[in-house]
């Protein structure tokens, strides 16, 4: 029997669609084949930079990289950290990692990457920046039996910031902090369609197959996307005309994430 899919993605309902047919949104990374099974879920991570003696292009860019590696480190644990407070939402047993990949920041896919230099003025960056998509294994999904046949549901969340004051550090705090609210209510909205899609359509939801996050748009506000720098939610305003001023922005923290039951015989 062919496999057929029930897709809900946020009010519109596709039945049968073929994959690879979707048209997708412009300048969103390559997100054709099934999630795997299991929980995969971004994290990112931050590592302060020690600027090197001398500063040009070669030197901060090792900079760059040595701190590299801590924010792996972090980006990892900031993974399991979102993980397992999605997991115990959903009601799952996390697992080992069965698989992380490292994503390129979007300035890097789409800019190319930074010199670090300008007009012969060169400066090291705050922060080096890491982002890791991991996917863990959860006891419930490899004991789900494959049938053929899925129900897809993606639900959204979006929890506005409430920092203790207006710092980088604070906002950082308050940004992992949303985060972690967010990510439940997308799960709840998520099942909540699945349930409806398969319940029009006449079939019963099966088990949990996959739960993945997402892949978000571009140069949105994030830990790795702030408008000052990766990590760098405040900073000093120039202007041409007039007094510099000292301004932090309050990024929403957003959640997308996306089911994959399959279908009961």
């Amino acid at each position: 029997m062919p496999a057929r899919i029930l897709t809900v993605a946020g009010l519109v309902v596709a039945l049968a669609v073929p994959a690879g047919t979707a048209a997708k949104p412009p300048l969103v990374e390559p997100d054709d084949g099934p999630d795997p099974r299991g929980l995969t879920l971004q994290g990112s991570g931050l590592a302060r930079v020690e600027p090197p003696a001398r500063l040009n292009g070669k030197a901060i860019r090792r900079a760059v990289e040595a701190a590299r590696s801590t924010a792996r480190v972090n980006a990892l644990h900031g993974a399991r950290r979102r993980a397992r407070a999605l997991a115990s939402a959903a009601g799952l047993h996390l697992g080992p990692v069965q698989a992380a990949t490292e994503r390129l920041s979007d300035s890097e896919r789409f800019v190319g990457p930074d010199s670090f230099c300008r007009r012969n003025r060169c400066r090291a960056p705050a922060f080096a920046g890491v982002s890791i998509r991991v996917t863990f294994a959860t006891l419930e999904t490899s004991a789900a039996s494959l049938t053929g046949r899925a129900v897809v549901a993606s639900g959204t969340a979006t929890v506005p910031l409430r920092p203790r004051r207006q710092t980088n550090p604070s906002i950082r705090a308050a940004l992992a902090q949303a985060q972690l609210v967010a990510d439940p209510l997308a799960l709840r909205t998520a099942g909540q369609r699945a349930g409806g899609v398969a319940g029009a359509a006449g079939f019963e939801l099966g088990s949990l197959f996959a739960l993945a996050e997402e892949p978000r748009q571009p140069f949105a506000f994030d830990l790795l996307n702030g408008p000052f720098g990766p990590g760098r939610f405040c900073g000093t305003i120039r202007r041409k005309r007039g007094p510099s001023t000292r301004r932090c922005y309050l990024p929403a923290a957003s959640s997308v994430l996306r089911l994959t039951f399959v279908i009961a015989d």
